[in-house]
């Protein structure tokens, strides 16, 4: 399941870059993106499935690489600790970001995507967003707006990490999860803008 988890959110990224904010990662963007990725299917396995996939996760990341001289096999649990580190601080809510920027901005009227910081299942899907928004912006933020490109990473992020979730749990197991809330918008919010496109 966590080299699933991995893949999915890799291809995750490439489907939001390239269909809807329509950059062109460039080739150390996207190996940034693949230890972004696989640090966050550690913490999966980590946190939640316990499989000790570790050694087999650095292998499918290593083969996703550019090159294999571009893989730094140190850089992947470097991520995964800032990652865990970042949401076990108490502060985790009043961090500054585009992301959390976006968050804030929307609570009023979509006052459940703060349920994110609710439990690790939202902080996991968070902190993924986040770094991958913090990636693109790097390059990008002169010729998009940081919140837009927070909503879109945001959405497609958390619509995965919710399949992943209901995979993992159950449909009935995930919704007792306090993060539940958030997820749940989501998919409202990416149905409402599928049917926007349809009409």
């Amino acid at each position: 399941m966590t080299i699933q988890h991995f893949e999915e959110l890799l291809d995750c990224f490439d489907y939001t870059v390239r269909n809807w904010l329509r950059f062109d990662a460039n080739e150390g963007q996207r190996n940034d993106a693949i230890t972004i990725c696989a640090a966050s299917a550690f913490l999966f396995d980590n946190l939640f499935a316990k499989k000790n996939e570790g050694a087999a996760l650095t292998a499918a990341a290593a083969k996703e690489f550019s090159s294999s001289d571009a893989f730094d096999p140190k850089a992947l649990p470097a991520m995964a600790t800032k990652m865990r580190l970042a949401m076990s601080g108490d502060d985790f809510e009043m961090g500054k970001s585009p992301l959390r920027d976006y968050l804030r901005w929307i609570s009023p009227t979509e006052p459940s995507v703060m349920t994110a910081y609710a439990d690790y299942e939202g902080k996991l899907a968070l902190q993924t967003a986040e770094e991958i928004t913090n990636l693109l912006l790097q390059e990008n933020d002169a010729h998009e707006s940081p919140m837009h490109v927070a909503e879109l990473v945001f959405l497609n992020v958390f619509q995965l990490f919710d399949s992943f979730y209901k995979e993992f749990y159950g449909v009935a197991g995930f919704r007792e999860k306090k993060s539940h809330a958030c997820f749940a918008s989501v998919i409202e919010s990416m149905e409402n803008i599928r049917k926007t496109i349809a009409d």
